[in-house]
C-alpha cells in the first residue's frame, strides 16, 4: 500500500492494524467467467484500522484513485460505485453483506 505507487510503505501499528473478526471464512462455489471453470472462493473477514494523520491517507487516495478506492456497503451490494465504475469482486456479496453489515 505505498511502494507499488513509488511512496513509503504505510508502518504496521504506526500507521495501521488488522485483525482478524473471528468468524469461520465464507466459502462460495461459483463459476468464474475469467478462468471459464467453477472456482472455489474463500472470503476472510478483517477489522483495519487506519491511523495516524488522516491527510496521510486521504493523500495518498487522492494521488492514486485507481489504486486505492473505498466503497460502501451499498455500492459493493449493487457491484458499482457512486461514480459508474464496476466494483471488482468475483464473491457473491449477498452472504457477506449478512454477516457483517
Amino acid at each position: 500500500m505505498g511502494e507499488e505507487v513509488g511512496e513509503p510503505a504505510p508502518v504496521w501499528d504506526r500507521d495501521f492494524t488488522v485483525e482478524p473478526l473471528g468468524q469461520p471464512a465464507l466459502i462460495d462455489l461459483s463459476f468464474s467467467a475469467a478462468a471459464k471453470q467453477w472456482t472455489k472462493y474463500e472470503f476472510h473477514c478483517f477489522r483495519v484500522e487506519l491511523k495516524g494523520e488522516t491527510s496521510r491517507w486521504e493523500g495518498l487516495w487522492q494521488r492514486h484513485p485507481e489504486t486505492f478506492r473505498w466503497f460502501t456497503w451499498e455500492e459493493l451490494a449493487a457491484g458499482v460505485s457512486a461514480d459508474g465504475k464496476a466494483v471488482l469482486t468475483p464473491f457473491p456479496l449477498g452472504s457477506l453483506l449478512s454477516t457483517v453489515a
